[in-house]
């Protein structure tokens, strides 16, 4: 075992909140918890975890809770949980939430599961075969046959589904196929998808600590010129309550040492990967983290 994070995206309860894929409920994490501890992990609270990533004195069995995206149902779910277990978290969160911005990331993933995940991809695939038929094209062509192999809580329309999205089409045809789609279905987008940030000033006073995760969660970081880079953190820091040590995840699990170098320049201290996988030379901004999913399939006995 080796430091690291667990990291958490979407909730459910029996509410506002429905279940969606990979989604769990309060009783879930209580039971994640309970089980990564037995395994002989200890789950630090965040100030703490940060402060011995800094310093260098963590030890192997450490492990802190992080929570992705900002997302409104980790506030009115899971925060209930960690109180009620005496635990603090890191939050990583976008800067559009500020501006009172629902991010289109969260947006097109409510709207994935309305229509129904395996709807979703004929429909959405149908329109690229379509109105998109030479990038199809290409981007069949060049799929890698283990693209996201170590993901293994995607199926694989998943993993191809995320191919085109992250790399083929770019944010422009992505956002346009997507707009068409809940055009085409007459869908009402819903709001206030976001933590706000009288939610994370609360946080905040009880402990927890508050993180980047860039502006506007481009899915394919590294591949943006600096510039872009450079302004997703930069308008990132400005919005964010600042707290304690100055952490980050890589929005995607999509960086480069460039940008790395744009985090070093701002101050970030800690920053975190989205998998396990090894990485020569390490950097306190690459500390890795099992995925929630990943942890419930070993709960299971599925792994």
């Amino acid at each position: 075992m080796i430091p690291h994070g667990i990291m958490f995206h979407h909730f459910h309860d029996r509410q506002e909140h429905r279940p969606s894929q990979g989604s769990i409920s309060a009783d879930d994490l209580r039971g994640l918890i309970t089980f990564y501890e037995k395994k002989g992990a200890h789950i630090t609270g965040a100030g703490k975890w940060l402060g011995g990533a800094v310093e260098g004195t963590l030890k192997p069995w450490e492990v802190v809770l992080t929570f992705d995206d900002g997302i409104a149902c980790q506030y009115d779910i899971a925060v209930p949980v960690l109180d009620e277990m005496g635990l603090t978290a890191c939050w990583f969160v976008n800067g559009a939430y500020a501006d009172g911005l629902d991010l289109p990331l969260e947006i097109f993933r409510q709207f994935r599961h309305w229509l129904g995940v395996d709807a979703f991809y004929e429909e959405f695939f149908r329109i690229l075969k379509v109105d998109y038929s030479d990038i199809y094209q290409l981007g069949m062509a060049l799929l890698p046959p283990n693209y996201l192999a170590s993901s293994l809580e995607y199926t694989p329309t998943d993993r191809r589904f995320r191919y085109f999205r992250d790399i083929v089409l770019g944010p422009r045809n992505y956002e346009e196929v997507m707009w068409g789609l809940i055009r085409k279905a007459s869908w009402e987008v819903p709001t206030n998808l976001s933590i706000n940030h009288g939610q994370l000033e609360e946080l905040i006073r009880a402990g927890h600590i508050v993180g980047m995760h860039s502006y506007s969660h481009p899915h394919n970081m590294k591949e943006l010129p600096l510039s872009d880079q450079y302004r997703e953190y930069t308008q990132n820091l400005e919005k964010i309550p600042r707290c304690g040590y100055l952490a980050m995840s890589h929005p995607s699990g999509s960086y480069s040492k460039a940008t790395l170098r744009i985090l070093e320049q701002l101050g970030v201290q800690v920053g975190f990967r989205a998998d396990m996988e090894p990485v020569d030379g390490r950097t306190n901004l690459e500390f890795p983290r099992v995925d929630h999913a990943m942890v419930m399939k070993e709960m299971r006995g599925e792994l």
